[in-house]
């Protein structure tokens, strides 16, 4: 399951990746699924997904632990926005969501391309050239 680890900013940048066994004991320790930790965006739930993320690395590492983490880094200026973007690209790098394709364009991912504007009644059609 695991591709990458993904950095993530704490009391210093800190590389986590998500194995299943990881994921299986966060979820047990925060009672929910990865699927509702990630959506409710709880306190709990970061600090359930950093704990897993970080078990690679630090196996004996605590939740209690990542915690106080966690507060030295909102200490330092990191912000929660800043923090659940960092989760969202670890479920990404460790193939829990899909990527999304970046936007080409100017047309948003996944987006049918425009047509071509229709000639104006009366315009003489431009003759390929080459």
């Amino acid at each position: 399951m695991p591709t990458q680890p993904t950095t993530i900013v704490l009391d210093q940048a800190r590389h986590l990746l998500l194995k299943s066994a990881d994921i299986i004991a966060m979820e047990q320790w925060a009672g929910v699924s990865w699927m509702t930790a990630a959506q409710e965006r709880s306190e709990r739930g970061l600090v359930g997904f950093l704990w897993a993320g970080m078990r690679w690395r630090e196996p004996k590492i605590t939740p209690a632990e990542v915690s106080a983490r966690l507060d030295e880094a909102r200490g330092n200026g990191v912000g929660i926005v800043q923090l659940w973007d960092g989760i969202n690209d670890l479920l990404i790098n460790s193939g829990l969501l899909p990527r999304v394709v970046a936007a080409q364009n100017g047309h948003p991912p996944n987006a049918a391309p425009e047509s071509p504007p229709a000639p104006s009644p009366g315009a003489t059609p431009a003759l390929p050239t080459g």
